[in-house]
């Protein structure tokens, strides 16, 4: 892959500076741990068990559920994933297609 092809991928688009969560914190544990912190996004939550993406809570839904609601109970199970060789067109797609 030559330089140029690399910067229009998911790989070189992607942020690790967001905020996480696992499914079985609570809603109240969840926004403790992120306020006062400084994010690249938050817009989306990413949940994570074992190190392993297992679904996406959006803001919204975060701050409309529940203090003691499971993260497990309000996450999307089943966000759009790609590879990160994707290019960035196709990533754009599929996340306005979710």
């Amino acid at each position: 892959m030559d330089r140029g092809a690399f910067y229009e991928t998911a790989k070189a688009l992607a942020v690790v500076d967001v905020p996480i969560a696992h499914p079985e914190n609570t809603v109240e544990e969840t926004i403790e741990r992120i306020l006062g912190k400084k994010y690249v996004s938050a817009s989306h939550i990413v949940v994570l068990e074992g190190g392993k993406l297992v679904g996406i809570v959006t803001a919204e839904d975060l701050f409309s559920a529940g203090p003691e609601d499971r993260i497990g109970g309000i996450m999307d199970s089943d966000p759009p994933r790609v590879s990160p060789d994707t290019d960035q067109e196709v990533v754009a797609w599929q996340a306005v297609q979710k």
